[in-house]
């Protein structure tokens, strides 16, 4: 991994924990992090996409564990709730499910992935340095919209 960028202004990057593997998630979209206990009525966790009550009425929650094939998340663990809000998406506001919130950090410099090695290349944005190894930074825009199409092609939507 040689081909470093320096991305121009630094980028905020939230680093979680799904499924036991690292990633990151830029925090310009993240409006609200919740930790809910396993027996909180007010999260439904489905395969890929359960719910979420958030400011009277319900979201979408994705799964992520469960969509990259990690061990999905239970209602036996603690799990934190992120709200996301992207106007240009069809749901416009969502959350995600993850195991741990590790923190907040800038990041001044990216690595980009080859395309041709991934299944979905547009729900990776590129990878960055977090204590001595590299974790990948995850576009939540287009993994929701991803998310959304794997539901409808199971027929569960």
């Amino acid at each position: 991994m040689s081909d470093t960028s320096t991305v121009q202004n630094k980028l905020d990057v939230l680093v979680i924990d799904i499924g036991g593997k690292l990633f990151g998630v830029e925090t310009l979209g993240i409006k609200r992090i919740a930790e809910i206990l396993p027996e909180d009525p007010s999260v439904i966790i489905e395969p890929y996409l359960g719910s979420y009550q958030f400011q009277g009425g319900k979201i979408p929650l994705i799964n992520l564990a469960n969509f990259f094939k990690l061990g999905s998340a239970t209602r036996l663990e603690t799990i934190y709730v992120l709200v996301c809000s992207y106007p240009e998406t069809h749901a416009e506001t969502f959350a995600i499910a993850a195991s741990k919130v590790l923190g907040k950090l800038p990041v001044v410099s990216t690595i980009p992935l080859p395309l041709e090695a991934m299944l979905y290349p547009d729900i990776y944005k590129c990878t960055f340095e977090f204590n001595g190894s590299y974790i990948i930074l995850l576009d939540l825009k287009h993994i929701f919209e991803r998310v959304v199409e794997l539901v409808r092609s199971e027929g569960a939507l």
